[in-house]
């Protein structure tokens, strides 16, 4: 009989900049093993090959680009970068140990496993969850998820996240203070949060840059406001905007009629709009929604 059991590992999250042909900065877990995700398991070893290759990387030059999922593509005209890959790997290394004072039972994967893995066709990732402690006794948890945003103060954007907990609550990083959804929906009404800035602004990103930036594509607050209403829907077990979307295009395609078409229009239209190519799969994207609600007349390709 074989057996297996699960268990927690905690960790944190840092800002790293995964370089692959363009730059991508990620939120990266780092656990209290020493394992982080940066697109794929490492450990701090292989942390010091990823920053010797620059496969992550600490700054980007003047005049390229930096993605942000969820927001935007901003192109950088100046920058303060507050690491070297020397001090990055301290910085990471620093908060391990804060999590694991005497660094033991740090993760290393043998060969073994490695091929264990390999032969089942098996590609990891942590799928790490935020998460707060219930309460003061015990010590059970409540899950959560978290996209990014960017917060007013003064004359700068800060990069910073927003969680959603399974509760209903919300927790924005920047000012350690939680909110209902309508507190944040106001948030985004007077401009204290936002994920769509004019002209060249400054972004503070906390523990790595701070950049003066353009952007060349951004996510509207209105459709950034419906993912995160569509996250609360998510955690909290309800149907999101995608799911009813997806029901309605079922519908159309199983009874199509005027009345289904105009259903899933509705639907269609109330997915923010930078998540709206989740709604079928990887090729089809979301063309054959757009065929039906739109050029209704103009065949199925097959």
């Amino acid at each position: 009989m074989e057996v297996y059991y699960k268990r927690m590992i905690e960790g944190t999250a840092i800002p790293a900049i995964i370089h692959n042909m363009e730059y991508y900065l990620i939120s990266m877990p780092v656990f209290e093993d020493g394992s982080m995700d940066c697109w794929e398991r490492i450990n701090l070893k292989e942390l010091q090959n990823k920053l010797a290759s620059n496969r992550l990387v600490t700054s980007i030059p003047e005049g390229k680009s930096i993605n942000i999922h969820g927001l935007g593509t901003y192109t950088i005209h100046g920058a303060r970068w507050q690491h070297t890959p020397k001090t990055y790997y301290k910085f990471v290394y620093e908060n391990v140990r804060n999590m694991n004072h005497k660094m033991i039972n740090l993760f290393n994967e043998t060969s073994e496993q490695k091929q264990k893995w390999e032969n089942h066709n098996v590609a990891w990732s942590t799928n790490a969850n935020p998460y707060k402690v219930a309460g003061e006794v015990g010590y059970d948890v409540i899950d959560g998820s978290s996209t990014q945003v960017l917060y007013h103060s003064e004359n700068e954007m800060i990069l910073t996240a927003l969680v959603i907990y399974e509760d209903g609550t919300f927790f924005l990083e920047e000012t350690k203070s939680t909110h209902s959804l309508d507190e944040i929906e106001k948030m985004f009404s007077s401009g204290v949060l936002a994920s769509k800035v004019s002209g060249i602004f400054t972004m503070v990103i906390p523990n790595l840059a701070t950049l003066t930036v353009s952007a060349d594509y951004q996510t509207s607050s209105y459709s950034k406001f419906k993912e995160i209403k569509d996250l609360a829907a998510k955690i909290t077990k309800t149907k999101t905007s995608l799911e009813i979307c997806r029901e309605s295009y079922y519908h159309y395609l199983t009874q199509p009629s005027e009345i289904t078409r105009e259903s899933l229009r509705k639907a269609y239209e109330a997915v923010p709009k930078h998540q709206r190519i989740y709604l079928g799969d990887m090729d089809s994207r979301d063309t054959d929604y757009i065929r039906i609600i739109y050029n209704p007349n103009d065949k199925r390709e097959v």
